[in-house]
């Protein structure tokens, strides 16, 4: 046997990794699978060791070995497990094995058996690309938080504590039937740096909480959930009814993403919106709506660009922290695309046409003013019309978002321009995206196919750009500093590049023979109701 810290050194996992999954028949996705997860679980190791197969075959194979955190009753336990990853990873499930050390014994139950071996749906469901070792450690924190796979002896003997199943459990096997045998993990020493294990508590962390939320509901869902001002303090874990995906963020985005976009149908606004008033929105639903806007920042940095950046901005700061200056640019963006034209032309004084004065007499009567004023005091005229659009008219929502949010957004932005400066860095444009692109093409057809893929996205308009976002990372704005991207040999039919938006990670067919067959299958993804399929 040997050790990662033997063969790694200063080079770290990585080159480690390449070592060990040599031998592998998908190194490169196998690979990116296991570094997803050991970003999220800092406590795993890789470690290549002996599997013994049920037929006494023996092969050297990959695991990821160390301990995951797990909540039970408020307090964060160590749990120490292995992930046998077979030779054919990601596409055959891996085998999992809960490895308790001298003071621990397995306590069976629906999912572990007397062995330790684990037995999770996910497991028996296993198909790549959907599903993925981060996902499946999530879960496992989840199960065995609910109920513990191992408990502490008594100091006197082995002997488990009254109540504890006996032996071990019957289950199916979940492997795929190309898999001759099963493997039966030999033992394991728990790595020299791992944290501490089940019995010794670590310090208290949020509770995960899985949210099951309808997409045809979203807003209502959304808000129900956000009531309860605790859930700001809480980890969620988000899953989709009637989807398949396991939530690394991804899904979490995607989440916050379609509550901002439902929620602005019903805004007042073109570009930039701010709320409109609802008999059915009281000020505890407007509370939910702030508390939406942080949590969904905090956890993953989805802030909806579409509200108004002067809106924005006396929630968090006060009304007089809007200048005229931002007050009338929030104004323009809030305006149809022809209004803010005539509006531009007024204020630089231009000789207005009968249609324009029109159509200037129209925005203008929203504030009692049934004449265009002189140029002088056009600028203050059309101030009072934006601060009634913008502050007065959704003061009541304002007033509740900013009692839920106001002081924890200040630690965020200390100042107006730092939230000014995030309101631009999130705003995706072609050269951002492709600036986000993480890839480096083994030959020449991926080379080709990773040149295509920059050349598409350049030919994004804003809106195909937010979708292209929305697809493969989850937010239709910038939240990640990153997107991998991996190649597959896919032809035929079954071609289609793959979205992993807890990555997120792109898996870009490398077998394009023009850029006109990439571009015509991602404009049909685009183009079609794409947030009903499996994104992962």
């Amino acid at each position: 046997m040997y050790s990662a810290s033997e063969m790694a050194g200063s080079q770290g996992n990585d080159a480690y990794l390449r070592n060990a999954l040599s031998k592998y028949q998908y190194p490169d996705l196998a690979q990116r699978d296991i570094l997803q997860a050991f970003s999220h679980f800092k406590d795993l190791r890789p470690n290549v060791d002996s599997f013994v197969f049920n037929d006494g075959n023996r092969k050297e194979l990959l695991c990821l070995a160390g301990t995951i955190p797990v909540t039970y009753k408020g307090t964060i336990y160590n749990i120490p497990v292995c992930v046998w990853l077979l030779e054919t990873h990601p596409y055959n499930p891996p085998v999992v094995n809960v490895k308790p050390t001298a003071t621990m014994q397995i306590k069976p139950g629906q999912y572990v058996d007397a062995n330790g071996r684990v037995y999770l749906p996910f497991l028996f469901e296993w198909r790549h690309p959907q599903s993925d070792l981060l996902g499946l450690i999530q879960i496992m924190c989840i199960i065995f938080g609910e109920t513990p796979p191992v408990f502490t002896k008594k100091a006197e003997g082995p002997t488990p504590r009254a109540g504890c199943p006996q032996g071990g459990l019957s289950y199916p096997l979940y492997m795929h039937p190309v898999i001759p045998s099963l493997p039966t993990p030999s033992p394991l020493s728990p790595p020299t740096n791992a944290a501490p294990l089940w019995h010794t508590p670590v310090r208290s962390q949020p509770k995960t909480t899985i949210v099951a939320l309808h997409r045809s509901t979203i807003q209502q869902d959304m808000l129900s959930l956000f009531m309860e001002p605790t859930i700001i303090d809480m980890k969620l874990m988000v899953t989709f009814i009637g989807e398949k995906g396991a939530d690394g963020q991804g899904l979490s985005r995607d989440a916050y993403c379609a509550f901002w976009k439902e929620f602005f149908t019903s805004a007042c606004g073109e570009y930039e919106r701010v709320p409109l008033l609802s008999p059915k929105y009281g000020q505890d639903e407007w509370k939910a709506v702030g508390r939406i806007l942080l949590k969904g920042y905090i956890d993953c940095g989805v802030y909806p660009l579409q509200l108004s950046l002067a809106f924005s901005v006396a929630v968090i700061f006060g009304e007089r922290s809007v200048s005229s200056d931002m007050l009338l640019q929030s104004f323009r963006m809030y305006l149809p695309e022809a209004d803010r034209k005539v509006v531009d032309k007024a204020l630089c004084g231009e000789v207005l046409d009968e249609d324009e004065q029109d159509d200037l007499l129209d925005l203008l009567s929203r504030v009692g003013c049934n004449s265009i004023p002189k140029k002088e005091h056009m600028r203050n005229t059309v101030l009072r019309m934006a601060h009634k659009e913008l502050i007065q008219e959704p003061k009541y929502a304002l007033d509740a978002m900013a009692e839920t949010v106001c002081g924890q957004l200040q630690m965020l932005f200390p100042d107006v321009q730092k939230l000014r400066l995030m309101y631009e860095n999130k705003t995706p444009t072609a050269r951002k995206v492709i600036n986000l692109l993480n890839c480096t093409p083994a030959n020449k057809e991926q080379s080709d196919a990773f040149g295509y893929l920059k050349q598409f996205i350049k030919g994004l308009d804003n809106a195909m750009l937010k979708k292209f976002l929305r697809y493969f990372t989850g937010a239709d704005l910038i939240c990640t500093s990153h997107i991998d991207i991996s190649f597959n040999r896919m032809v035929g039919l079954a071609r289609a590049p793959q979205a992993h938006t807890c990555g997120p990670l792109i898996e870009l067919p490398c077998t394009y023979r023009s850029y006109t067959e990439l571009r015509q299958e991602f404009m049909a993804i685009l183009e079609s109701d794409y947030l009903k399929m499996d994104i992962v």
